[in-house]
């Protein structure tokens, strides 16, 4: 830079899908894998897909220019999301990213405050998990957050995963393990009550639908906040084959879904996405878990994990499909500065007891 020139100001501005080379190049910069999972498309496919969920269109998504090229990215992922029976929009980043060739210029600051500018003070709700990255848990916590625990829960596939996840956490945790899932296998089978094996199904989903969205209507109020599931969602994070290589399954008994469940393969490994079960159909949860997990090994899984807002009733069904708690959690977070309109979302959350659904199809990493 030649002498006595100010060195360039970045530019902050809003774009959209068209620009998603551009943008591409900066997540590729950025992160060593993206996406963080197997996809059958290309990684420019799948961007496109992230950047254009169903509601509005408008802009959204954020970059900053330097010099003309775009080198700062803040993709935002919308919503709606039910908070003690009100629903409202949601709003949250995903993927905010510097291309190396800018670091250390404070643009991740100026994603972040110039967000701040349109989202404060508005009825918009926004969370997310804590970040892994301890520049990111720093830059937000002046914005004072409040942290809830993510119980996670993990199924070995094969003996080999097996005795790999339970050693880690020590040799008696091991032996503990062991002795539980021999006397999992030992247990009489409960025996479904005469005609119910006939009443109901279990079956791939090709299409959430109306019957989804009467499902999600009788579940939605046992929870004090959760996103709000309808088929246009669904379909759009499960189905489209952009997403990922995610398969789900329903069951029906007539006309009625009774509960469903998404699952994910990434390699070896699988994860639960989402499981939405009739709280009046005792057992379908585990059934949908169950039948998702053979799904995974046949496809070459050895492992399978999920995440849920503990406590959640759908917790023993996990224990019943085999799942075991880890004593490693997640951890999803407010902040009060940015959800101060929403006081009914900080009450929530700094409750640990008020029932709460979310997973990890609820978050763009899940």
């Amino acid at each position: 830079m030649p002498s006595g020139e100010s060195p360039e100001e970045p530019t902050f501005r809003r774009t959209s899908v068209d620009e998603a080379p551009a943008i591409l190049r900066v997540l590729e910069s950025a992160f060593d894998r993206w996406p963080a999972f197997a996809i059958d498309v290309s990684p420019l496919d799948h961007l496109r897909w992230k950047m254009t969920p169903p509601g509005d269109t408008a802009p959204l998504h954020a970059v900053v220019e330097l010099s003309g090229e775009v080198v700062g990215v803040q993709l935002r992922w919308i919503g709606h999301i039910e908070v003690r029976g009100t629903e409202l929009p949601f709003d949250f980043g995903t993927d905010m990213s510097v291309h190396e060739s800018a670091r250390g210029k404070r643009l991740g600051s100026l994603l972040r405050d110039s967000e701040g500018e349109r989202l404060f003070d508005q009825r918009i709700v926004g969370f997310d998990t804590v970040s892994a990255n301890q520049q990111v848990v720093d830059m937000y916590e002046e914005r004072q957050p409040i942290r809830r625990p993510l119980a996670r829960w993990t199924r070995p596939l094969t003996p080999r995963a097996f005795v790999a996840t339970h050693r880690q956490q020590g040799v008696g945790r091991l032996a503990t393990a062991t002795l539980r899932a021999a006397a999992h296998r030992l247990r009489p089978r409960r025996r479904a009550p005469a005609g119910q094996q006939q009443a109901w199904r279990i079956e791939p989903v090709e299409a959430f639908d109306e019957r989804t969205d009467a499902l999600w209507a009788r579940v939605r109020g046992g929870y004090q906040l959760s996103r709000v599931r309808d088929a246009a969602w669904l379909n759009w994070r499960h189905l489209d084959p952009r997403a990922g290589q995610i398969e789900a399954f329903q069951a029906i008994e007539g006309d009625r879904s009774l509960g469903y469940a998404a699952f994910r393969r990434d390699g070896r490994a699988g994860r639960v996405l989402d499981l939405v079960t009739d709280p009046e159909v005792p057992g379908v949860g585990a059934v949908l878990l169950q039948h998702g997990c053979a799904r995974l090994r046949e496809a070459g899984c050895d492992i399978v994990d999920g995440i849920v807002s503990s406590p959640h009733r759908d917790e023993a069904a996990l224990q019943a499909a085999g799942f075991s708690r880890r004593e490693a959690a997640l951890a999803v977070q407010v902040t009060r500065a940015r959800n101060r309109a929403v006081p009914e979302i900080l009450e929530v959350f700094e409750d640990p007891t008020t029932p709460i659904h979310l997973m990890y199809g609820d978050f763009d990493h899940g």
